[in-house]
């Protein structure tokens, strides 16, 4: 096992500023989206955010993968993988996975 001393640090550090700052790469994140007209009880799976009828999965996918650096908001790319419906309220529900890609 190789141990990182603090020369080695430095070195590896100042070859990184050299080339321009490295980041750790991140991960992409899945997000379950409900769509339907009872935000509180009426979505028949789990999900992690709920909208309301008309809302389309696209729209909720931008809601979603919108992120925020130095004050400029961007909407990550994005694919929809549609999972159900189920008839009930106003206009069903509909639900579907998510994934920002990062």
């Amino acid at each position: 096992m190789k141990t990182v001393t603090p020369l080695s640090l430095a070195i590896l550090l100042s070859l990184a500023g050299a080339s321009g700052f490295v980041t750790p790469a991140l991960a992409d994140y899945k997000v379950r989206i409900c769509t339907g007209e009872d935000q509180a009880n009426g979505c028949p799976v789990s999900h992690d955010a709920m909208f309301g009828c008309g809302v389309s999965y696209d729209q909720a996918a931008e809601v979603v993968c919108t992120v925020t650096e130095n004050a400029q908001k961007q909407v990550l790319p994005y694919t929809v993988l549609p999972q159900g419906t189920h008839s009930g309220g106003r206009c069903g529900y509909g639900w579907a996975l998510v994934t920002c890609r990062q």
